[in-house]
């Protein structure tokens, strides 16, 4: 693991235990205020694995937000994240990091650990989780078409009862040119 000023870790977790839940500019504000400690990114990657589900909500959250703003994240950072997978049970915080996933690379060891985890939310009963499941599958599937089998989801994502899974599959299909 990255390493971790263990106060710093404290403060943070602190801070997203006491956040509300309502108001995500607020979360805004705290990355604004604490990114820039070099034991950002690698305390959020742990304290998304965190028992408390509002924790773990709110810290991939912020690894989402950073992705998305340009950081990228380290291999090491990336073995962090596989290493945190089965702790992230709370939906919302499944569906952030497939949301994140886009934004990651993946070398072959770790592609594998990944579409492991994400084939058990491809079935899940939150439509969408189990749209940006497939969304994550097929763009690993991109890079490495023998881990995942890229028609036959898209196929079976068009048959799903819910219109975000049929839209995203539709979507996946056209910019995959499958």
């Amino acid at each position: 693991m990255t390493s971790v000023d263990p106060q710093y870790h404290r403060k943070l977790e602190t801070r997203l235990s006491a956040f509300d839940g309502r108001a995500t500019t607020i979360l805004g504000e705290m990355e604004a205020e604490l990114q820039q400690d070099r034991s950002y990114h690698s305390s959020l990657i742990d304290l998304a694995g965190s028992n408390d589900n509002n924790v773990s909500s709110r810290a991939t959250w912020l690894m989402k937000s950073a992705l998305e703003k340009g950081k990228s994240f380290s291999p090491e950072q990336v073995d962090q994240i596989l290493g945190v997978l089965g702790k992230i049970t709370i939906w919302d915080a499944q569906l952030h990091i497939c949301q994140s996933v886009q934004y990651l690379s993946f070398g072959r060891q770790q592609a594998k650990l990944m579409v492991s985890w994400l084939r058990k939310l491809v079935d899940h009963k939150r439509p969408f989780l189990r749209a940006w499941s497939l969304d994550a599958l097929i763009r690993i599937g991109l890079d490495f078409p023998d881990l995942v089998e890229a028609n036959e989801l898209i196929i079976a994502a068009g048959n799903d009862p819910a219109a975000s899974v049929r839209a995203r599959a539709r979507k996946l299909s056209k910019g995959a040119g499958l």
